[in-house]
């Protein structure tokens, strides 16, 4: 079924401040985007009923009839029983804790059935270590999935927990803006590019987790923050920002090698730069869209 046209609700002057508007209307879970058009500040929205909804608050917050107060969208306090309302950022979290037991072999230093059909070449045990044929071969062979299922591999309660907190973090934000299915493209587009960065650059063909698409899904909140400052969905505390990305600086200096922890850091960067290309690309986009 064909969407209908998106009906602007309000034109106004760019520096006219209409965060607490912008925020309330998130709580209120009307779905709007605002930008800039032909030097005016526009308000947009699905219906007309919308709309009018939104040009009513207008009216009495600026008469001083109605109180509204922007607080940015919180970080690190995730209210799971909302995930609810975010089906695309559930199922993703679904498969990951399902996958779970998939590398379980590796404690007894096997592979099981399933593990080798899903890291990003097929694997095998000969002689006592693991080896693994071409991505190539894989792709050829018609194995398309390999470049994304590597995500869903996790090595611990540890690694499995913090990726997807931070992936439901970032997820709930994008789903809730965009919708479901644009936010499972950018999960498996951030997935397959960073997973074959981390096998052109890792050491190992045995690697997974979310976190190349966490830092993905991390780069695309923060540079539509730039584009739409006044969308509290992409509002970040800058300093969870500046701590998020200097912790992928040290991961990156080799540091944790020192205590045996392995960090896939190609999958990391090329994410997070995947991620920012991305949002930079439908940024643009979007304001063509009038």
């Amino acid at each position: 079924m064909r969407r209908s046209a998106p009906v602007r609700a309000l034109t106004l002057t760019v520096d006219e401040n209409i965060a607490p508007l912008s925020a309330h209307l998130y709580a209120a879970r009307i779905r709007h985007r605002i930008y800039e058009d032909r030097g005016a500040q526009v308000v947009e929205v699905l219906t007309e009923a919308d709309a009018e909804r939104v040009r009513d608050l207008y009216s009495r917050w600026r008469s001083g009839a109605a109180m509204l107060r922007a607080e940015p969208a919180p970080v690190g306090n995730i209210d799971w029983r909302a995930v609810l309302r975010y089906p695309a950022v559930l199922a993703v979290a679904i498969v990951a804790v399902v996958c779970l037991p998939v590398t379980w072999p590796l404690d007894h230093d096997q592979l099981g059935t399933v593990l080798p059909w899903m890291t990003i070449v097929e694997l095998s045990v000969e002689r006592g270590g693991i080896v693994g044929h071409s991505l190539a071969e894989a792709l050829m062979a018609g194995q398309i999935w390999r470049l994304v299922t590597p995500v869903f591999l996790h090595f611990g309660f540890v690694h499995l927990a913090f990726n997807v907190a931070l992936f439901v973090e970032f997820g709930r934000r994008i789903e809730h803006a965009l919708g479901g299915w644009p936010l499972l493209f950018l999960a498996a587009t951030i997935g397959a590019v960073s997973n074959v960065a981390q096998y052109v650059i890792g050491g190992s063909l045995l690697f997974g987790g979310l976190s190349g698409v966490v830092y993905g899904l991390f780069g695309f909140v923060v540079v539509r923050a730039r584009a739409e400052p006044l969308r509290p969905e992409w509002r970040l505390h800058p300093g969870f920002v500046l701590t998020f990305v200097a912790l992928l600086v040290l991961m990156s200096t080799g540091v944790t090698e020192l205590i045996g922890l392995g960090i896939a850091n190609g999958a990391h960067w090329s994410g997070l730069a995947m991620g920012a290309l991305l949002a930079f690309v439908t940024a643009r986009s979007r304001r063509g869209d009038v």
